[in-house]
């Protein structure tokens, strides 16, 4: 089992992997490189990884109690069909489906996946008149709003635990890539906007090995 946590990520080359909707942030998932499974809802809770085997170096891994990452890293040659694991506690998980498992570019077609919770974007960048998918984790219907200074449309709505296709403006307002929602489901702090992959959590890099 993985003994080294990460508390901050801030280095696009190193890709994390939330463990909530299996979104991957940082970029791609590449055989035998290092990553970092994420919780987004650091609380007082452990977290267990595990039945990840088939493609990670070791079979399961833990974020600690007030942690939000774990180090670990894909083997070699991965089984890659499907990028699966398992969690316990199991409420960890949020993105449907069968999951818990990896949104991979298989999954969205290498479509920009934009997290209306927390305004992650992963999977590529927001590029002007170009595709991208709404992604809403959360378990109720969301309208999203006022967008329309960068997407093709003011608004959205979105099913719960799906992805919904859309389209940004061919001149986008960059500024702010605001949005509104209704209700509310943002939790990432201010206001709700897209945060590109460039954009972590976090300042620092700090690892600490624990016994």
């Amino acid at each position: 089992m993985s003994d080294t946590t990460k508390t901050n990520v801030v280095n696009a080359n190193e890709p994390y992997v939330d463990i909530t909707s299996g979104e991957v942030t940082g970029g791609p998932l590449e055989d035998g490189q290092t990553f970092y499974w994420y919780n987004p809802n650091s609380n007082d809770v452990e977290i267990t990884i595990g039945n990840c085997g088939t493609w990670c170096v070791d079979s399961s891994y833990t974020i600690l109690a007030n942690e939000q990452y774990a180090e670990a890293q894909i083997l070699a040659d991965p089984n890659a069909n499907p990028l699966a694991w398992t969690d316990d506690p199991s409420a960890a998980w949020s993105g449907g489906g069968n999951g818990p498992y990896i949104v991979s570019q298989d999954d969205t077609g290498g479509t920009p996946l934009v997290n209306l919770q927390t305004g992650v974007v992963s999977l590529g960048q927001l590029q002007n008149g170009a595709s991208f998918n709404w992604n809403n984790p959360s378990p109720g219907i969301v309208t999203i709003s006022n967008c329309g200074t960068w997407c093709s449309q003011s608004s959205y709505t979105l099913n719960p635990h799906s992805a919904l296709a859309a389209t940004t403006a061919a001149n986008m307002n960059t500024s702010g890539y605001a949005f509104t929602e209704s209700p509310n489901r943002w939790d990432a702090g201010s206001l709700p906007h897209t945060q590109g992959p460039v954009h972590f959590p976090g300042k620092e890099h700090k690892h600490k090995e624990v016994a």
